[in-house]
């Protein structure tokens, strides 16, 4: 079992997912993390790899993956101003994909 670090990157008012792919298995744990450091963020997910209370994650502590399949994420980031950026239908590239192997 692995774990694995995504940073929600802040870059040209999108708040980025890196690596924006994550192939995962069963028992990893992932860890999301800002850059640049200590900003609030939350990664939305309409269907969670993880706990059905993991659904919308706003913290940095592991988060154990526990379903197989593909996962769509969107990423939410609040820069120093204080104005959120993040995914829209407009804006998919604040969002990503985690693909959970068995």
């Amino acid at each position: 079992m692995s774990e694995h670090r995504i940073a929600i990157t802040l870059k040209d008012n999108a708040a980025i997912p890196v690596p924006g792919h994550q192939t995962l298995r069963i028992g990893d744990t992932v860890v999301y993390v800002t850059d640049p450091p200590n900003l609030q963020f939350r990664v939305e997910f309409p269907a969670s790899p993880f706990a059905r209370s993991a659904q919308v994650i706003k913290d940095s502590t592991p988060h154990r993956v526990i379903r197989e399949g593909k996962f769509e994420c969107r990423c939410f980031i609040t820069p120093k101003n204080g104005k959120e950026v993040g995914w829209r239908p407009d804006a998919p590239q604040s969002g990503g994909e985690h693909d959970v192997k068995p």
